[in-house]
Parts: C-alpha cells; structure tokens; sequence
C-alpha cells in the first residue's frame, strides 16, 4: 500500500468527499483514504505501526457506510460494543434536543473494546483513541473540537509537541 506524504502538517481542513481520511504523524504525516473495511484495516495497521500518532476522521456515524469504528475494532481484534459511557452521553443530549433513540443512532455509541472517549461538545457523539489511533467525527467543527481537546490533554502529559 502506498501513501502520500504530501499532507499538510498541521492544518485541519474541510472533509473532503470521501471516507475515513487517515493521517498518521511522528515526524511528518501520511494521507490516505479507503470506502472498504479492509483497506481500513490494512491503513490503519500500517500506519500505527510505522507512526507514534495516527488520526482518522469521518466514519463513524450512524448510517451504514459509516464504517471506520468496525474497521479499527478489526485492525486491533477487539469488539465493537455500544459503551455504556457513550451511549449515557449521547442520550443525555438526545433527551434535552427531544431526539428519538433508536438503532441507526446508537450506532455512534460503538466503541472498540479498551479504547477511551474522545469528548465531542458539539453534537456529543465521542470519537475514541485505542493505542496510538486517534479517531474522530469527520463533520469539520465537530473534528475541530475533538482535535483541540486531544492538543490540551496531549500538551498536559507533555507527550507530544505543540
């Protein structure tokens, strides 16, 4: 599998029409993009194990072709359950907008065995991290806050540079 390099450093940008962008960074960052779950699957080990951070975006939604979570619960051999962590947190914002629960829906509360939240304060649905994949809302204000959270607690446990 080939990947480009040409990705920009640090710039966080518009979603482009296509599923599960992947950037992965130590140095310098790689871009990617796959619509079936094991091209995912073949990116995402790649590149964590070339990479300290990989990040992905989009994905992981409640439609059926958002595939991204099945594929990163595949690269890692782990299940994909609805977290009773996210799924609270969806629910909690559900109830006060009046939002109807139902299975499409709490298909953002899956949540790949061992992986932690990532906090979503715009619409709620949380990205997750399982080792050193970052995966995010790929809807570019909602991305934004997840990534500005992840620099905050990153540049806390001064794991990474700023």
């Amino acid at each position: 599998m080939k990947f480009s390099r040409d990705a920009p450093r640090t710039s966080i940008s518009a979603r482009p029409p296509i599923s599960a962008p992947i950037w992965a960074s130590s140095s310098r960052k790689s871009a990617w993009s796959a619509t079936e779950t094991d091209d995912i699957v073949d990116a995402v080990n790649e590149l964590r194990a070339r990479y300290t951070y990989v990040f992905t975006t989009g994905g992981i939604g409640p439609t059926h072709d958002d595939i991204t979570a099945d594929a990163v619960a595949k690269a890692f051999g782990v299940a994909l359950p609805i977290n009773a962590q996210a799924r609270a947190m969806l629910e909690s914002r559900w109830k006060e907008t009046g939002t109807e629960v139902n299975e499409a829906r709490l298909r953002m509360a899956r949540i790949p065995e061992g992986a932690d939240l990532i906090v979503n304060s715009v619409s709620a649905a949380p990205g997750f991290r399982i080792g050193n994949v970052h995966v995010m809302a790929g809807v570019p204000i909602i991305m934004r806050a997840c990534s500005k959270r992840w620099r905050r607690l990153c540049r806390a446990a001064r794991k990474c540079s700023p």
